[in-house]
This record gives C-alpha cells, sequence and structure tokens, in this order.
C-alpha cells in the first residue's frame, strides 16, 4: 500500500468490492470493534458508503488508520458512515494540495504605476514573488522584520 497520495484518482465502483473489503479488513485487524457489533459481517454496508469515493482518498484513510496517524483520536473500527466521512474529508484535503495556487487577480495599471513611483528607490529584497512566499520567508526568518510585500509588484521591500 502506498502513502498518502497527491491525486484522487478514479471513484470507487462496484469492481473495486475485492479490493475495497482487503482494505477494510486490515481496519479490523488493526483496531478493535465496538461490543456486539461483528464489522466483517458489513462489508457490503461500508462497499456502499464508499461507492462513489475517491481511492486514492480511501487508501490514504486506511493507511492513516493503521499508521496512527488520522488527525482524530480513533479508539474503534470506524462505522461505514464515519469511515464515509473521512474520506470525503481526505478528499477535500487532496483536492486542496493538488490545486494550483491562487494567483492574485492582476494589478491595474495605475496601481502598478502607483506603487513603482512609491517604492521607487527602495531597496529589494525580493522580486517575482505571491504573498504566501513572502510569508514562509518571514516565518523561515529570511527576510528582516518589517519587511513590505507589495503585491502590485510582486516585491519585498527591505523596511
Amino acid at each position: 500500500m502506498q502513502q498518502t497520495p497527491t491525486e484522487l484518482g478514479a471513484p470507487i465502483s462496484s469492481k473495486d468490492q475485492q479490493y475495497v473489503e482487503s482494505l477494510v479488513t486490515k481496519i479490523f485487524s488493526a483496531l478493535p470493534s465496538d461490543k456486539g457489533v461483528n464489522p466483517a459481517d458489513m462489508l457490503d454496508t461500508y462497499m456502499l458508503a464508499l461507492l462513489g469515493q475517491p481511492i486514492n482518498a480511501f487508501r490514504s484513510v486506511v493507511y492513516k488508520l493503521l499508521t496512527g496517524t488520522l488527525d482524530r483520536s480513533i479508539r474503534f473500527v470506524p462505522r461505514p458512515p464515519e469511515l464515509a466521512n473521512y474520506v470525503r474529508d481526505e478528499a477535500s484535503r487532496l483536492r486542496r494540495l493538488s490545486a494550483p495556487p491562487a494567483l492574485p487577480a492582476p494589478a491595474k495599471p495605475s496601481a502598478i504605476m502607483a506603487a513603482q513611483k512609491r517604492w521607487d528607490g527602495g531597496r529589494i529584497l525580493v522580486e517575482n514573488c505571491s504573498i504566501d512566499q513572502a510569508r514562509a520567508m518571514a516565518r523561515r526568518n529570511e527576510i528582516p522584520v518589517g519587511s513590505i510585500y507589495v503585491a502590485a509588484l510582486g516585491k519585498v521591500f527591505a523596511p
């Protein structure tokens, strides 16, 4: 089984039943079940709950359940709707990770000219960067405290 994927993959369909059952069975062996509940008797219910969910999100959830890295405290085998919710949450996370970074709206020429005039002669620390890159550099102390990011120019200026 692979580690956390970065793409969603095909949706789970009825042809994947044997594969889904094998992974769900691994969860059964790793986690205890509630008293009076035999998860093995509910394999069809798990399959029904997972139909249409992205296969890679399901694999990722199973991997995280087996390694104890799921961001929730799990003490028992999750019931079918709970497992489906975990898979939906993981699919959302994977979509966010694989989405291209949001680009700022292009600045109007007048805004660019005003920013150029305002910051003309300023000491440029970084050029052609996004706000996210500037924030990351600030968090890593790569730019001095008080540095100023000018979005219209895509530059970071010294304080």
